[in-house]
C-alpha cells in the first residue's frame, strides 16, 4: 500500500492478519481522538471469502473499517493490467505469463504469486516480486482508482 499511495498524504501500517489490524486501528483511534496532530485512522483489510452483507454489518457498526473489493491484495498486484505494465517495463512479452487469474476479484491469487512471478522472469522471493508489481500501479490505472477508493482516499 505504502508504494501504491506514495504520492498521497497517508501512511499504511501492516498487521499479520485481519484480526491484529482491526485491534491495532482500535487502539490508533484512541490516540487519535486524544491527538491533534494524526487526521484519520482506517483498518483496511482483505475480504477474503466475507459476502457483501457480512462486510457492510461490520463496516454499518465501525465506519474506520475498509474492505477491498477483490479478495486480498495479491488480486490487484497479479491484475493483468499490472502483470502487462510489468512486462512492458521490463521487456517481457506479455503474452508468455499464461498463468493469470481467472476471476481477479475472487480467486486465490497467492496460489498463483509464484508461477507469474517465475513467468516473468523475476529470480528475487515472492514478497520482492510483489513489491516491484506495486511500483507498476499507477495513477490512471483502473486497479489504483478501486483500490483508492476501497481505501478512502
Amino acid at each position: 500500500y505504502s508504494k501504491i499511495f506514495e504520492d498521497e498524504d497517508v501512511l499504511f501500517v501492516a498487521a499479520d492478519n485481519k484480526r491484529f489490524a482491526q485491534t491495532a486501528a482500535e487502539l490508533l483511534i484512541d490516540i487519535y481522538r486524544k491527538s491533534e496532530t494524526i487526521r484519520d485512522v482506517k483498518s483496511i483489510c482483505d475480504r477474503d471469502d466475507l459476502s457483501d452483507p457480512a462486510i457492510q454489518a461490520i463496516v454499518d457498526k465501525s465506519n474506520w473499517k475498509k474492505f477491498l473489493r477483490r479478495r486480498e491484495i495479491e488480486n490487484y498486484l497479479l491484475d493483468d493490467e499490472v502483470i502487462n505494465a510489468y512486462c512492458v517495463e521490463h521487456g517481457i512479452d506479455p503474452s508468455t505469463v499464461t498463468t493469470r487469474l481467472a476471476d481477479p476479484i475472487n480467486d486465490k491469487a497467492k496460489g498463483i504469486q509464484g508461477a507469474v512471478a517465475s513467468q516473468c522472469g523475476f529470480s528475487g522471493t515472492v514478497d520482492e516480486f510483489k513489491l516491484e508489481l506495486a511500483k507498476c500501479i499507477k495513477k490512471d490505472m483502473a486497479v489504483y482508482i478501486e483500490l483508492k477508493t476501497c481505501v478512502g482516499l
